[in-house]
């Protein structure tokens, strides 16, 4: 942790909202990541960003500088999003995934570009078998895959924030990426 973030835990241990928001402004894109990763739907990592943020800054006084602040304040959105899976038993809507596959894909009368209708169809029916194989992981497996593979995170830093060993870490993400695969084995049999 940085001396500018030491200052700024300092100062909102003492209230200050300002610098609370400096906080947000440096974590919510990452937090937004993890939580839709877990939760799967736009609207409802938002709402949990919002909640893990609200508690964040009514426990910071319980935050110990010695530690990351980074791990602590993931351990807050994992749990949020963990705990809100669990309530609602959401699915993986693949919402914000199918925005950005569509905005990734270019309109079939650009100049120079050749559209192809089964190449679209493939990107599609891979996406649906990737939400599929995702809905049917448990939210701690969804979540080592989002730390993983999203966030590059560290087994390390994985652990910290799921507060388990990094052999359990290791052993979630072998048994998540073994189900992934056997989920889209269908479609790489098929191509």
């Amino acid at each position: 942790m940085d001396n500018n973030e030491k200052e700024l835990i300092a100062l909102c241990k003492n209230g200050d909202k300002q610098a609370f928001k400096v906080l947000v402004d440096r974590y919510q894109k990452k937090a937004f990541m993890i939580a839709f990763g877990v939760v799967g739907n736009y609207d409802d990592a938002m709402d949990v960003c919002q909640d893990a943020f609200i508690k964040a800054f009514k426990a910071i006084s319980s935050f110990e500088a010695d530690s990351s602040f980074f791990t602590w304040f993931y351990k807050i959105v994992v749990n949020q999003s963990i705990d809100f899976q669990r309530k609602e038993k959401r699915h993986i809507a693949g919402e914000y995934i199918e925005e950005t596959i569509e905005d990734d894909v270019p309109d079939y009368h650009i100049d120079n570009y050749k559209y192809n209708p089964a190449t679209e169809f493939e990107k599609k029916e891979l996406q649906s078998l990737l939400e599929n194989g995702l809905e049917k992981l448990s939210p701690e497996h969804r979540a080592v895959i989002v730390f993983r593979e999203v966030e590059g995170l560290s087994y390390k830093e994985i652990s910290d924030i799921m507060e388990t060993s990094e052999g359990i870490v290791m052993s979630r993400l072998f048994y998540a990426r073994k189900k992934l695969q056997e989920f889209l084995t269908p479609y790489y049999k098929g191509v």
